[in-house]
């Protein structure tokens, strides 16, 4: 009954995301790229780039420039009222744009802005896709203070929260979801259970 309504859920967002999308090349000197409110609100709440990789936030730009990686994960976004594409989603690519400034970037355009709800969940779709499944962190320690910063919430309320819940319905408490990343439950704690020395 669970994976019949998580695929009827699935099967929605996917028509109401991909409605009237389109592949598109930008020139960013004629249509300017800029992060979407949601996009910026999430990407200051942690330094992202940063968590990446165990270094400075200096040295945590990105270091590879590939045309395939603006192909295999593209900016996705809107056009605004001022004529200017809002990323809502491909951060790390945002990035090399920023940092490498190509002529033109090929991207994903929709029709319209999505709700700030549906943004929030791609946002968070990304950032736990980066940082869970490809577990590119270098110390589990701080996968802790990043997912209560983005879920908003303390430890145990990631795993009760609506939006984890639809990212990941059989991950329902924290022994779970360390047995799943193969980490131990003490290394995956907030500053208050360290204090009290909680597992």
């Amino acid at each position: 009954m669970t994976m019949d309504v998580n695929k009827k859920r699935f099967n929605a967002d996917i028509e109401r995301i991909s409605a009237g999308t389109k592949w598109l090349v930008l020139k960013p000197a004629e249509t300017p790229i800029i992060l979407d409110d949601i996009c910026r609100e999430f990407s200051s709440r942690a330094n992202v780039i940063a968590h990446y990789r165990a270094r400075s936030s200096a040295d945590a730009e990105p270091g590879r420039c590939s045309v395939f990686d603006l192909v295999q994960q593209p900016m996705i976004g809107y056009i605004d009222s001022k004529e200017r594409f809002r990323v809502i989603n491909g951060l790390f690519c945002f990035m090399q744009c920023c940092k490498y400034l190509p002529d033109c970037v090929p991207v994903l355009l929709l029709n319209k802005p999505p709700s700030k709800e549906i943004r929030r969940q791609m946002m968070l779709a990304e950032l736990t896709r980066t940082v869970l499944d490809q577990l590119p962190l270098n110390a589990v320690e701080q996968l802790n203070s990043l997912l209560c910063s983005w879920f908003g919430t303390d430890t145990q309320g990631i795993f009760t929260s609506d939006a984890w819940k639809r990212l990941y319905p059989g991950i329902k408490n924290k022994t779970q979801f360390c047995i799943w990343l193969g980490i131990s439950s003490k290394s995956f704690r907030d500053k208050r259970e360290s204090a009290n020395g909680n597992n």
